[in-house]
């Protein structure tokens, strides 16, 4: 029964291996036909430079009772064992028809070749020679082992301007990768970009282990592009020393920025001379190729201007080439020929960025004789001729009332 019953154990366990993908190396016979090994599995297969294997062996014994069973693995370059894990293992005894399983973790160099490399396993009992068992190991590198590093731009990105992009690549397997081919896709509609110099695709013949290169692109962003974060498609092919093909499809992202430009001016004063109050209607402009949104502004007093109504006003967003007109009440005392009110924009960009931008809103104050030069008031001989008719009429008048009262004659 016990025989049996490790028989079947042996087969579950292949069985399942097998499921896993991975295979049984040679199986080498000895000791009069009494013990025998079997590299039975490694995970991860294929095996990567600069990680780890689990590898099991199984030792059977099928005909007589062996004693005294000693097995040692004897790992070769590039495979190593930690200081932890010991290379020799002492079995003790296997009856007739029983088996027994070994684990070794084994570390595979970094600067493995690809391809298929034998571990040795060898095992003794107390009375025979040597038996030896080799696994084939076979060593690849991973499939994703180039990646997309650092992606900068040489300046900020606004519509209608250039920049270069560039691109890191990094080679993270231990093994160099060949004729690796990068291509920046801008064929798509929902990408405002056009390139400038040279083709979108470049290619590095040999990209060293653990080595990285940049790759640099010139690229204009179309006069109509909208301020936001863009996805460009990243096509990526490349070569193992072994001549396996791999693909890589990836993203780069790149920001179309465009700050807001805000200008404000008085459109219209009707306070003209110092020591007064009264309204000026300022417009404020965004000259920029950005929209600012959350707009806010606050009016701030000076010594000789002080803001009556309104000390903070919300706009909202404010589009590019777009305006809004505020209507300020204020007092003027001491400022003499020209009055100046500070005012203070907070707002953000379309990729929200903050900003916190200063201006100063002058206004012309007048002397009393420019503004008659310039008659920006009524003129006051027409208020004195005024006041004049007035007093006749009302002489006039009294002159009636009296003749009719006494019936006098004038």
């Amino acid at each position: 029964m016990k025989n049996g019953k490790s028989l079947v154990l042996i087969a579950v366990a292949l069985l399942v291996f097998a499921g896993q993908g991975v295979f049984a190396a040679e199986i080498t016979q000895g000791l009069g036909g009494t013990l025998s090994i079997a590299g039975l599995q490694y995970i991860p297969s294929p095996a990567v430079p600069g990680q780890y294997i689990d590898v099991w062996f199984t030792i059977q014994n099928s005909k007589f009772d062996a004693t005294e069973i000693q097995c040692q693995l004897e790992p070769q370059y590039p495979f190593s064992l930690d200081t932890n894990e010991q290379a020799g293992r002492f079995i003790g005894n296997l009856g007739a028809g029983q088996n027994v399983v070994l684990k070794y973790k084994v570390r595979v160099d970094t600067n493995a070749v690809l391809g298929d490399n034998k571990l040795a396993l060898s095992c003794k009992t107390g009375t025979s020679d040597l038996v030896k068992a080799e696994l084939a190991v076979s060593v690849q590198t991973q499939a994703k082992s180039l990646a997309v590093g650092s992606i900068m731009l040489s300046n900020e990105l606004e519509p209608g301007s250039n920049a270069i992009l560039s691109i890191q690549l990094k080679n993270e397997a231990s093994i160099p990768l060949r004729d690796v081919s990068v291509k920046l896709d801008l064929t798509g509609s929902d990408v405002p970009f056009v390139p400038l110099e040279g083709s979108t695709e470049k290619r590095i013949s040999l990209l060293g282990g653990k080595a990285s290169e940049t790759l640099n692109y010139k690229i204009s962003a179309l006069a109509t592009a909208e301020p936001k974060a863009y996805k460009i498609p990243l096509q990526i092919s490349y070569k193992d020393d072994l001549g396996n093909a791999y693909t890589l499809d990836d993203t780069v992202g790149v920001i179309i920025s465009a700050k807001p430009s805000l200008e404000a001016y008085v459109e219209e004063s009707k306070i003209l001379r110092d020591n007064t109050g009264g309204m000026i209607l300022v417009k404020v402009v965004n000259s920029g190729l950005s929209e600012a949104k959350f707009l806010n502004i606050k009016a701030l007093d000076t010594p000789t201007v002080r803001v009556v109504e309104p000390r903070a006003y919300y706009v909202g967003s404010l589009a590019s080439d777009d305006f809004e007109t505020i209507e300020y009440k204020l007092f003027v005392s001491g400022a003499g020929d020209r009055g100046v009110m500070p005012v203070v924009f907070s707002y953000r960009d379309a990729n929200n960025n903050q900003y916190e931008q200063e201006a100063a809103i002058e206004f012309k104050l007048y002397s009393d004789a420019e503004i008659s030069q310039l008659q920006l008031e009524p003129s006051r001989g027409m208020d004195w001729l005024l006041v004049i008719v007035l007093i006749a009429i009302a002489f006039l008048a009294y002159k009636f009332a009296l003749k009719k009262h006494f019936n006098l004659k004038f």
